[in-house]
């Protein structure tokens, strides 16, 4: 009995173990598409309104922007976004938001836009 206990636990130890285990090769292997940027300008405005421009790297297409676009509109704090024609192979952004949103935050939800766009085309 104490045998079949034992193998039992030693078992459910090495499951434990390769879960973690893949959890965070997993973790490590998440994709930014998008790279950390800083606003190049913005402006406050009264009732916490905010417009800012920023340049980002790494929509690959027309159809992966205007995903991006319609995507970031549908965020209740987001009432405009553009992604502006490439130029020195940038995009030029502008975004209105209702909140004080900072550049983790909105980098945060492009990847996760542009994550899910790229598996909806694979």
């Amino acid at each position: 009995m104490k045998k079949i206990i034992t193998y039992i636990s030693i078992l459910l130890t090495a499951l434990v173990l390769s879960t973690n285990t893949t959890k965070a090769q997993n973790a490590n292997n998440s994709t930014e598409y998008i790279q950390p940027f800083t606003f190049s300008s913005f402006k406050d405005y009264p009732q916490n309104k905010r417009i800012a421009y920023f340049n980002i790297n790494g929509i690959k297409n027309k159809n992966e922007r205007l995903y991006v676009e319609h995507e970031l509109r549908k965020h209740t704090d987001i009432p405009r976004f553009y992604i502006y024609t490439k130029e020195n192979n940038l995009n030029r952004c502008m975004i209105e938001t209702k909140s004080s949103m900072d550049e983790t935050i909105i980098i945060s939800l492009i990847n996760d836009i542009v994550s899910d766009y790229r598996l909806l085309k694979e």
